[in-house]
C-alpha cells in the first residue's frame, strides 16, 4: 500500500510511510505464528491492511513537508502527467494504454525522475 499511497495520495508523509512499514511487518510475523479459526488466512492480508490503516492515520496525524508537497504538485502540471490524462481520455489501444494505471504512472515517474539528471 505504500507505493500505491506515495503515488496517488498527496497527504502521504515518510513518518506514515515508516509506521506502516512497521505495523505491517509485525503483523505478518505475529499472524504467522498463530493458528486456526481466522488466523488460517494468508498473512499478507493482514499485514495489508495495518499497513495501510497506520499509514493513512500516521500520514492525517503529521506535518506535511512543503517541498514535497511542491513537487507533487508540479508532477501534475507537468507535460507526462498530462500525457497520462490524455491516454486515460482516448483509451487508446496500444501496449502503453493497456498497462495497469499505478504502473503507467510508475513508468512516467521513473521518466520524469532521469530528466531532472
Amino acid at each position: 500500500p505504500l507505493v500505491l499511497l506515495s503515488l496517488f495520495w498527496r497527504n502521504a508523509t515518510k513518518q506514515g510511510a515508516i509506521a506502516g512499514l512497521i505495523g505491517g511487518g509485525v503483523t505478518v510475523v505475529l499472524w504467522h505464528n498463530l493458528s486456526g479459526g481466522i488466523f488460517n488466512l494468508y498473512e499478507i492480508v493482514p499485514g495489508f491492511v495495518v499497513c495501510l490503516v497506520l499509514a493513512v492515520i500516521v500520514s492525517l496525524c503529521t506535518k506535511k513537508d512543503p517541498e514535497v508537497l511542491a513537487e507533487f504538485d508540479s508532477y501534475k502540471k507537468s507535460n507526462d502527467y498530462k500525457y497520462l490524462q490524455n491516454l486515460k481520455n482516448k483509451r487508446h489501444q496500444n501496449v502503453f494504454g493497456q498497462l495497469p494505471g499505478a504502473l503507467r504512472c510508475l513508468l512516467c515517474l521513473m521518466n520524469y525522475n532521469l530528466k531532472r539528471l
